[in-house]
């Protein structure tokens, strides 16, 4: 059987989806929407800074992995971040994964990237055992996540705690002062 490796191409998103599809069936944390995951697809397959690599058969598509490049402030540069390896089961098992890591980690270095890393579910026994047979270390650090509704700061002012002033700095020094009082 010949496995071909390439960049992905706008024509291969339906196909990358039913890959998110499968993986996501295996991950706890997330949950399959076709219309969010196409969405993601397509703005990773026009930045720059991001990737998609398949394999693909004389017929289909049968892995895929993205990357990332994020800035490490640890590293004091450029960092892969590699997500969704995902190889279809009657494929696994002859290199397809390890060849596409190969393939994206030589685009991070392209890029000046200089650690790579990826998450994995804890519960993907399989993965985990992928992973640590290709070399990749664990870390004593988790991952945390916080939906954007989430995010916002949103102190609760009375109107006696904001002074009004022409001087904008004069008035973001009192927020300053009453959010620090406040913790």
């Amino acid at each position: 059987m010949n496995i071909c490796y390439r960049f992905a191409q706008p024509d291969d998103l339906p196909y990358l989806v039913d890959f998110l599809a499968m993986l996501f069936s295996l991950e706890e944390d997330f949950t399959f929407s076709a219309d969010k995951q196409q969405k993601g697809l397509h703005m990773l397959l026009q930045s720059e800074r991001s990737t998609i690599f398949v394999a693909h058969d004389d017929h289909n598509l049968v892995g895929r992995v993205t990357g990332q490049i994020t800035i490490s402030t640890a590293e004091g540069g450029p960092s892969l971040l590699i997500e969704d390896l995902v190889v279809t089961p009657s494929h696994r098992n002859m290199g397809i994964g390890k060849t596409l890591l190969e393939h994206v980690s030589n685009w991070g270095i392209k890029h000046k990237a200089k650690r790579k890393q990826l998450l994995a579910d804890r519960s993907n026994r399989v993965a985990l055992d992928f992973y640590g047979h290709n070399d990749w270390a664990t870390t004593n650090l988790i991952c945390l996540r916080k939906y954007e509704s989430s995010c916002l700061l949103q102190p609760q002012l009375s109107a006696s705690s904001i002074y009004y002033s022409k001087n904008l700095t004069t008035a973001l020094f009192f927020f300053h002062l009453q959010l620090a009082h406040t913790f």
